[in-house]
């Protein structure tokens, strides 16, 4: 089980990042320079039909003109929101920013137009520490008493021990990758809600 585990990693991560090498094969190098040649054309034959399949819509860069005018319209939107409530109260931008009400009309336009960001920004950052705390404690078989000396003081902490990648059962591996893949594809989802 351990070793399809680990099969099934090192495949999702070498299929992003696979490269044509071919060696220590003892085939000569018009050969060798040969397959290269034609894993290299088989690549770019792959890539082009993502591409094509993913059309207008598939990932570009991340600042585009549309992306960069719409941001422009929220900046013009929150220095118009400040000035129209700057106006209502009859004093210019710059002494009602400094007040007290000032900050809280700022803090809520700036909550209203960057809130639902920051909130999936920390779901992500807890969906990380709960799956880390999970994967620590399937993982913990013990602890031992170290003593800590820090100046004149003296104390006992107790450290934990881990039980290793060759000790571990089928079952805990299996149930550390279901963790993982579940935070994985939580923590996608997010990103991909905060991206589009």
């Amino acid at each position: 089980m351990k070793s399809i585990l680990l099969a099934v990693a090192i495949m999702f991560s070498s299929g992003a990042f696979a490269a044509c090498e071919i060696s220590n094969t003892g085939l000569p190098d018009n050969v060798v320079q040969k397959l290269k040649t034609d894993c290299e054309t088989l690549r770019l034959e792959q890539i082009n039909k993502e591409v094509l399949e993913k059309g207008p819509s598939g990932s570009g860069p991340f600042i585009t003109p549309e992306r960069v005018t719409g941001w422009a319209q929220v900046a013009e939107g929150f220095a118009n929101a400040v000035g129209a409530a700057a106006k209502q109260l009859n004093v210019s931008v710059n002494e009602f920013i400094t007040t007290p009400a000032g900050l809280i009309t700022i803090g809520v336009i700036l909550w209203k137009v960057v809130g639902t960001s920051l909130l999936k920004l920390l779901a992500m950052y807890g969906i990380f520490i709960l799956c880390r705390a999970i994967l620590r404690v399937m993982w913990r078989v013990g602890s031992e008493p170290v003593q800590r000396k820090f100046a004149w003081w003296t104390w006992t902490h107790n450290k934990p021990i881990y039980v290793t990648w060759k000790g571990a059962e089928d079952t805990l591996c299996g149930m550390s990758f279901l963790v993982l893949a579940a935070g994985g594809i939580a923590m996608a989802i997010l990103l991909a809600s905060l991206v589009v």
